[in-house]
């Protein structure tokens, strides 16, 4: 098998299946659990939003999840994108996209001999 994508809400259940699954960070109905947390990373990041009022009802803070674990059988790899909601979901297919921006970006993070 080559490489593969899932990209949706909720994969937990399906990555928990990797036979090479240590889940050091997990995603739960709540947000994301950082199971194993470094000194001065959060425990929690909870996913928000605002319930009842109706001007600001479109603010939210979401988190997504995304895992790149080494394919089935040895071969490829398998990234998974997911979050509980869907525009959390399109915001990490975002991040992995390369734009003009992050392009440039990432062109001045290098060191001078290309490293």
């Amino acid at each position: 098998m080559g490489d593969v994508i899932f990209v949706a809400r909720r994969l937990a259940s399906l990555r928990s299946r990797h036979p090479a699954v240590d889940p050091g960070v997990v995603l739960t109905p709540e947000g994301v659990k950082n199971l194993k947390p470094e000194p001065g990373e959060p425990a929690f990041m909870p996913d928000t939003q605002s319930r009842g009022c109706r001007v600001r009802r479109d603010i939210e803070e979401t988190h997504a999840l995304i895992s790149n674990l080494p394919g089935l059988y040895g071969n490829g790899s398998i990234l998974y994108l997911e979050a509980n909601q869907i525009a959390s979901v399109m915001g990490a297919v975002q991040a992995l996209i390369p734009t003009a921006i992050s392009t440039a970006s990432v062109a001045r993070l290098k060191l001078r001999p290309g490293s």
